[in-house]
């Protein structure tokens, strides 16, 4: 069970996840313990949002980041701040950025291989946060990880996200086959 968490959008208000409040009630029933969701500077609400949850046992994986400090992302060293700040209670992991590999930078590889080794260096430096994970960046495309090369010196776990094509996951076909490219 630990091993497994719901990725979240909690902060988009305008949809079925700004209802907070019965998100947080379908994650208890369902024994869910993790979420993962992502971090953007100046969103209190959204701090509250994951410390009140945290008090109910689930904790927060985020994900600490986008190169281009896009959707008020920020620079990695405000983002951790945060985190010291509002969350280190509700916080289980941090995470690399998520799916970069299909966001149209043609130096991906570069740029995300520089972004992960500093969030790990910031984290791991810090007195304060350096007891987190630092979890790998996710990828869309199978052939990203061997593009990206080996990243074990700048994370503490992998990702991985087994998308099926809308079916549920089989262990022998498709989650079998995002293992192997994870070991990458």
């Amino acid at each position: 069970v630990d091993s497994i968490g719901v990725n979240v959008h909690l902060g988009y208000t305008d949809t079925p996840y700004g209802r907070r409040g019965a998100i947080a009630r379908k994650l208890e029933q369902l024994g869910v313990g993790h979420v993962r969701d992502g971090l953007s500077l100046g969103r209190p609400e959204l701090y509250a949002a994951w410390r009140s949850l945290a008090k109910r046992g689930i904790k927060t994986q985020l994900i600490a980041g986008d190169p281009q400090h896009r959707w008020g992302t920020g620079p990695v060293e405000d983002q951790l701040g945060v985190v010291k700040q509002e969350l280190l209670g509700a916080v289980s992991a941090l995470e690399g950025p998520n799916e970069y590999d299909n966001q149209g930078d043609p130096n991906w590889p570069t740029v995300l291989r520089h972004y992960q080794r500093c969030l790990y260096d910031e984290v791991k430096a810090d007195s304060a946060l350096r007891r987190l994970p630092v979890v790998g960046p996710s990828f869309v495309h199978s052939d990203s990880r061997g593009r990206l090369g080996p990243m074990a010196g700048d994370l503490d776990y992998g990702n991985m996200h087994p998308y099926p094509g809308g079916r549920a996951p089989d262990l022998d076909e498709h989650m079998g086959s995002e293992l192997r490219l994870a070991r990458l």
